[in-house]
């Protein structure tokens, strides 16, 4: 029996569904709000993957806003609701400086602070983190896009860094929407969401997925905060080799959660809930042992992982 979609989108919990943020350069991006009755036990912040955007993480937010967390989901520049060209990105610096920005405008909010994101947005959240350990007291990556699954020779990656100096709103031939979900009807969803870019990739935003996801890489060994990465084994677009490079040499700060048969969008995949679960499960023993004054520093770890 196939899954039925995702609840997501019109019925999420957003309480300011048009909410902003203003970047330090000025720019004022959309961040859609959701937040509990009560005081916030914790502020969450959500990163959308690349030519997506916030609002298609509606279950998740319900999820946590449930357990007492506010959560804060933005569109990138040149996505969803905020300005910019879409789906350009000039360079991957400036949205992580956003990121960067939006955690730390969080962190005033008087409850920790907690990250999530997917694909790009899982490297660029990963990248502030490892920048500025203390930007989150735990987080969660999804599928980060670290290094590419998909069959193209090394040859044409080097073509259109290249090219894209020189025309870097130049588009490739788009992605299949399939590779994205095993499930029929959250393909379909994608394909038809007007704030979802399904164009081909601009050269430079191919140039800085690429450059983010080594740069991540690279630098594995500065990652500290407390991280859980969720990977399908089928991922066609996200290797999940990037996935077990990046908790082999970052080390015990990261616990790497396998899903089995899963693809590349996991919370709008046949085990979504489960992977919903592993998530806001994750988020809820980092705060318990925060909280603990004997806890132990390491981060708790469950299978099926590595």
């Amino acid at each position: 029996m196939t899954p039925p979609p995702v609840n997501d989108g019109a019925t999420a919990p957003w309480t300011d569904p048009h909410g902003t943020f203003t970047a330090d350069d000025g720019v004022r991006l959309h961040a859609a709000r959701a937040v509990p009755p009560g005081a916030p036990r914790a502020q969450l912040v959500i990163t959308h993957g690349f030519a997506e955007h916030g609002g298609r993480y509606g279950a998740l937010a319900a999820a946590c806003v449930q357990r007492g967390f506010a959560v804060h989901a933005l569109d990138l520049r040149g996505h969803g609701r905020s300005p910019g060209r879409r789906a350009l990105v000039r360079r991957a610096e400036r949205l992580v400086r956003d990121v960067d920005g939006l955690l730390a405008w969080a962190a005033q909010q008087g409850a920790p602070v907690l990250a999530f994101g997917h694909s790009f947005g899982a490297a660029i959240t990963a990248r502030v983190v490892q920048q500025r350990p203390d930007a989150a007291a735990a987080v969660a990556l999804s599928a980060p896009y670290l290094r590419t699954a998909l069959p193209e020779p090394g040859w044409v990656l080097t073509l259109a860094n290249v090219a894209s100096r020189i025309a870097p709103a130049l588009r490739t031939r788009p992605i299949d929407a399939g590779v994205v979900s095993s499930l029929p009807a959250e393909v379909r969803r994608y394909r038809e969401d007007p704030r979802v870019d399904t164009g081909g990739v601009r050269l430079a935003s191919a140039r800085e997925l690429h450059a983010l996801g080594a740069r991540v890489l690279r630098d594995a060994h500065l990652l500290s905060t407390p991280t859980l990465i969720v990977h399908g084994d089928d991922d066609r677009l996200a290797h999940p080799g990037g996935s077990r490079a990046l908790a082999r040499d970052a080390g015990e700060a990261v616990t790497l959660h396998r899903v089995a048969g899963g693809w590349h969008d996991l919370l709008h995949d046949r085990d979504a809930a489960e992977t919903r679960a592993v998530v806001t499960d994750w988020f809820e023993a980092r705060l318990q042992a925060a909280a603990e004054p004997d806890a132990s520093a390491g981060p708790a770890r469950w299978g099926p992982s590595e």
